[in-house]
């Protein structure tokens, strides 16, 4: 049974006993001096009941694992207590309580989140970097990093799983890319000059490129983010090939060639420019099932898109951006 009491307040005091048969599932105010009561008694208080029985049982749960260090059990019990809670049914005090916990909850995952970002930019950030002295050391203008699949803690198989947060993670890292590049670059220009004295110093370097590729999968769909940035002028380089060459040099047409193989976009000019790629997977569960060898199959499938587009991205450097 549902009872509604509109209940007028003067100077009285009103108690009102509620326990496993009678429960109370809303008080409010109706106008000035009038407070709503909702309450169920029989078999809809004690479904109330138990409703809050569960709500507790999950946020106990999370709790401990938030405690014990164990994330995956804490994100999961978060979640089904937020469901639970959205969902009502339980009685008022109840609801009142669970709020402030799950609120308590919420900040420490953004606060881990936060955390684990600052892991994964700086490991990606560590990634190009070596990717472009790697590629200096070659002798080779162009340097592509993949920073997909870098892995913080417990962040599952290392992919990102919001696109505009990776977005910003890819594009400081192709920042530190080619500030390394730029860096090596006039060290090199240094040694020259000392080596060479005065003779040469007016001649243009040839022009060199950084691309970060990275990767974010979420609701079945992997996004691809690539970023690219051209160091020096490429006219320089340019004046003694075809003439086509004019154009050879864009890090605009870098990415659009990067991401053709995969059916995305670039934009941008031609020292800096990074494009999307939005690929449904076949491999993820759409049940949310799957495990740890779900989990490895959608790695497999992100690292072949990747795969394809990095190679994609180096045959049109090796074409126009050779040594």
């Amino acid at each position: 049974m549902v009872i509604i009491i509109n209940i007028i307040i003067f100077t009285t005091t009103i108690i009102i006993v509620f326990n496993a048969t009678n429960s109370l599932l809303e008080e409010s105010a109706v106008a000035r001096g009038v407070r709503r009561v909702i309450a169920v008694t029989g078999a809809k208080a004690r479904e109330a009941h138990q409703r809050g029985e569960d709500l507790f049982r999950l946020l106990r749960r999370s709790e401990v694992a938030e405690i014990e260090g164990n994330v995956a059990v804490a994100e999961a019990g978060l979640a089904e207590a937020e469901a639970l809670l959205s969902a009502g049914g339980q009685s008022a005090w109840r609801r009142a309580d669970a709020r402030e916990r799950v609120s308590a909850l919420r900040a420490a995952s953004l606060a881990r989140a936060k955390v684990a970002a600052k892991g994964r930019a700086a490991a990606m950030k560590e990634r190009a970097v070596a990717e472009a002295a790697g590629a200096a050391e070659a002798g080779v203008r162009f340097a592509v990093a993949r920073v997909d699949d870098i892995s913080i803690g417990e962040a599952g198989v290392g992919f990102g799983e919001n696109a505009k947060e990776e977005s910003k993670l890819a594009l400081t890292a192709l920042k530190a890319m080619t500030k390394a590049t730029e860096k090596k670059r006039k060290k090199d220009k240094k040694k020259k000059r000392e080596k060479e004295g005065r003779e040469g110093l007016g001649e243009e370097e040839d022009a060199s490129a950084c691309m970060v590729l990275s990767a974010s999968v979420s609701s079945g769909v992997l996004t691809v983010q690539c970023k690219a940035q051209l160091i020096g002028s490429p006219s320089s380089s340019s004046s003694s090939s075809s003439s086509s060459s004019s154009s050879s040099l864009s890090a605009k047409a870098w990415v659009v060639a990067a991401l053709d193989s995969c059916g995305g976009r670039g934009g941008g000019t031609d020292s800096l420019a990074q494009g999307t790629a939005a690929v449904e997977l076949t491999s993820c569960s759409t049940d949310g099932s799957g495990g740890l060898e779900g989990e490895e199959m959608v790695r497999a499938e992100v690292d072949a898109h990747l795969a394809a587009v990095e190679r994609a991205a180096r045959a049109w450097a090796d074409v126009n951006m050779k040594s």
